[in-house]
């Protein structure tokens, strides 16, 4: 350490990419600050006194931002919420932290079609649905586009404004749950666990979400902690 600074820091950039209604897909770029304790908008890592350098990851798929904060600023401890559980030993790294790589979802008015079309494509077993701001609002499951109504060709009237109205994506979604980007890995994995779920959208305190957290992760996480305690 020199002049009071730390060795400098990498974190990923998280993207998140949503599909809209006319199939266009929008980006949002962030990055997770250990300053903040939060994610915040990879213009606002690129705007700050600390970030040295913005440039792809050692396998060239993703891309990392490299900031270097003040060992005086690095080191204060948030104080605007208690953290709970998160104070007992072993608690300190957050999951949003440990969240790699993209996340697709879909705009809440998306149709039912092309996310079947999605669905199959990808080889999903569901979709995540977020509003405008990029909030998340639910997730559609692959069992419930196989259910979507289809009218038959000489179906009535009435068969045809019933398949409008569940034509879109919330309106055959389910609830979601999901984790704060600010509890422990190990929360979130309890989380996950106790729901019986093989991935958990993570969001920050305002809804939007950042990314999902896999049971891989969690394992290599367990992986590197114990290998670091060895």
């Amino acid at each position: 350490m020199t002049n009071g600074r730390k060795a400098a820091e990498e974190h990923p950039v998280l993207v998140r990419e949503v599909v809209r209604r006319d199939g266009s897909r929008a980006p949002a770029l962030r990055v997770f600050c250990s300053r903040r304790a939060a994610s915040v908008p990879l213009e606002t890592c690129e705007a700050c006194p600390s970030c040295v350098d913005i440039a792809p990851d050692e396998d060239g798929v993703g891309t990392l931002v490299r900031c270097q904060p003040p060992h005086a600023i690095a080191t204060i401890p948030r104080t605007d919420r208690p953290r709970g559980m998160d104070d007992l030993p072993g608690e300190a790294t957050l999951v949003g932290s440990i969240l790699r790589g993209g996340t697709l979802c879909v705009a809440s008015d998306a149709e039912v079609p092309a996310l079947r079309a999605l669905s199959v494509e990808r080889a999903l077993l569901g979709l995540f649905i977020v509003d405008n701001d990029g909030r998340l609002v639910g997730l559609v499951r692959d069992v419930n586009l196989l259910r979507a109504v289809q009218p038959t060709p000489d179906a009535g009237p009435l068969a045809a404004l019933e398949a409008r109205d569940v034509n879109r994506a919330d309106a055959v979604m389910s609830t979601a749950t999901s984790v704060w980007e600010d509890i422990s890995v190990r929360r979130a994995i309890r989380c996950m666990a106790s729901a019986h779920l093989r991935e958990i959208p993570v969001v920050t305190r305002e809804g939007q979400l950042v990314g999902v957290l896999r049971d891989i992760d969690g394992l290599r996480w367990i992986a590197a902690e114990q290998h670091r305690k060895r």
